[in-house]
């Protein structure tokens, strides 16, 4: 996959666009990476499967084109039928590609170009989501129905929650790493959020959120005793210091 990324400017304009989108790296997620990383895979697999029906389809470029409109049709819904998930998000990255090649058609004053995605695009709105996405959203409904939801026993959270500070108690202190992990997974199980919602937090902006639900919920506090009040209000001045 990574060489049809390398030989496909459509592909790597969209690579471009998506990087620019997380900004410098002053405010760039450390993980900004990994889902740019799962489009570009999704887009070369896509050109791929494309390339196997149509030995024609040489990148994206050929591929969007009313012409191979049947064939990007068969290669989605076969990409919907291998993972429902990414035949719902396949369609948002394809209407990215083309806009990037009706501009790419405009800079080079191609207008046969610009004819042929604009004419894709009309194809792709009319049939698209009748074809495809709502089809795929359907059976990730039904998937979500058939799925049991186990919750884990209290008792169990509490052995991991007292095997997890173990540990960190008895880390060495040149294990940074494994100690970020599992300062990350304690602060997930017992505060129910999302892994990179705690992962990529900044202090200060722990601060102000902290100081925020204190201003937000003085109703709550009113009614605490004044040694839980001053517990809510501790553990705020202790992430300050």
């Amino acid at each position: 996959m990574r060489d049809v990324v390398l030989d496909d400017n459509l592909i790597k304009d969209f690579a471009r666009n998506e990087l620019l989108r997380q900004g410098d790296a002053s405010i760039r997620r450390p993980t900004a990476f990994n889902p740019i990383r799962q489009k570009l895979r999704a887009l070369a697999n896509c050109v791929s499967q494309a390339n196997s029906l149509d030995p024609g389809i040489e990148s994206m470029t050929h591929l969007i084109s009313p012409k191979k409109f049947n064939v990007f049709i068969k290669v989605c819904t076969n990409i919907a039928n291998t993972n429902n998930q990414m035949g719902l998000m396949i369609g948002g990255y394809i209407k990215k590609i083309v806009l990037l090649k009706i501009s790419t058609a405009i800079v080079e004053d191609s207008s046969n170009m610009q004819r042929e995605a604009e004419q894709f695009r009309y194809l792709f709105d009319a049939h698209f989501t009748s074809q495809v996405s709502a089809v795929a959203g359907k059976k990730q409904r039904l998937k979500r129905i058939d799925m049991p939801e186990d919750l884990p026993l209290f008792e169990d959270m509490q052995v991991l929650g007292t095997y997890i500070k173990k540990q960190i108690s008895q880390i060495a202190k040149n294990e940074t790493v494994r100690l970020s992990k599992l300062i990350l997974a304690y602060l997930v199980m017992y505060n129910k959020r999302r892994p990179f919602e705690v992962a990529e937090i900044e202090r200060d902006t722990y601060i102000r959120q902290a100081y925020k639900s204190v201003q937000d919920n003085k109703e709550i506090l009113a009614s605490l005793s004044y040694a839980e009040r001053l517990m809510a209000t501790r553990s705020v001045e202790s992430a300050i210091k």
